[in-house]
């Protein structure tokens, strides 16, 4: 019993790792493309805020079921989880409807 939840602590530890190093080079192609004001931003943008919400509701999630990190949980916890659901879903809205958003980011793939 006690293999199989050191196991699974490191499989979840693992992927954890892999999707956040992911995130953190999608960061950076974003950062370039904004600089570039190309018109794909918003499209890897939203893409990107929508994989980011998706992973920390999962992460939070299968922590909450994973028994020894689930009694360290704390309501701080669940405060981060539901501030990044309400900002991920204002950005991709924002950047979904804004005029603005449409006007800056022009510039075709060279």
């Amino acid at each position: 019993m006690v293999k199989c939840i050191i196991r699974r602590g490191h499989l979840i530890l693992i992927l954890e790792t892999l999707v956040n190093l992911g995130l953190l080079f999608f960061a950076f192609a974003i950062i370039v493309l904004f600089f570039q004001k190309r018109r794909t931003l918003p499209k890897f943008y939203i893409s990107f805020l929508a994989m980011s919400l998706v992973f920390v509701l999962i992460d939070h999630l299968t922590l909450m079921n994973f028994k020894p990190i689930a009694d360290q949980l704390t309501s701080a916890d669940t405060r981060d989880t539901t501030r990044t659901v309400i900002s991920s879903l204002i950005w991709i809205s924002y950047f979904m409807t804004s005029k603005r958003v449409k006007a800056t980011f022009v510039e075709p793939k060279k």
